[in-house]
């Protein structure tokens, strides 16, 4: 799913970046290019880092085939 469609970047690649560092939340939508725009998505961004991070978040289990 998008997350911002101004970068057009996804859940998937914020889940990806945050697993390859340890950088910050605002790092990391920084690095991917998050909310260069108007900024609405950096809530929904900041919502799959910190539920990725999580142990018991969707996010973080392997997909279903």
């Amino acid at each position: 799913m998008y997350v911002c469609l101004c970068s057009g970047t996804t859940e998937a690649q914020i889940i990806e970046e945050s697993k390859r560092t340890k950088a910050s939340k605002e790092e990391i939508c920084k690095r991917l290019n998050v909310g260069p725009g108007c900024g609405g998505c950096l809530n929904r961004a900041f919502e799959v880092l910190s539920c990725a991070n999580a142990k018991n978040c969707h996010h973080s289990r392997p997909k279903s085939s």
